[in-house]
C-alpha cells in the first residue's frame, strides 16, 4: 500500500485488488490499483541504496509473462507464471 494512492484518504481515493486464476498449466496473478495516477508501473533499476522500486522487477524475473493494462484511472498488472510441473 506504500506506493499507492488507494486509500489514503486525498481527493483521488480509489481501491485496490489481488485476484489469482489458476489454470492447468498456468497461475495468473493480477493486481489492480485504481488510485489513479498518471505514470504506468515500470521495471525500475535502482541504486544499491534505494527503498523502493524493485518489486516489478522481481515479478518479471519469476514470471513466463507480464502484462500492464490501465490509464490515468488506474493500473492492472498480471503476472503469468507456469506451474512447476510443467517447467521441466
Amino acid at each position: 500500500m506504500l506506493h499507492t494512492a488507494s486509500g489514503d484518504g486525498g481527493p483521488v481515493g480509489g481501491a485496490f485488488h489481488v485476484s489469482l486464476a489458476i489454470s492447468d498449466a498456468v497461475v495468473s496473478i493480477s493486481v489492480t490499483d485504481s488510485g489513479g495516477t498518471k505514470t504506468a508501473p515500470t521495471v525500475e533499476h535502482p541504486g544499491d541504496e534505494a527503498t523502493h522500486g524493485r518489486g516489478l522487477t522481481m515479478v518479471t524475473a519469476l514470471a513466463h509473462q507480464v502484462e500492464t493494462h490501465g490509464d490515468q484511472h488506474g493500473h492492472t498488472v498480471t503476472a503469468h507464471l507456469t506451474h512447476a510441473k510443467d517447467a521441466r
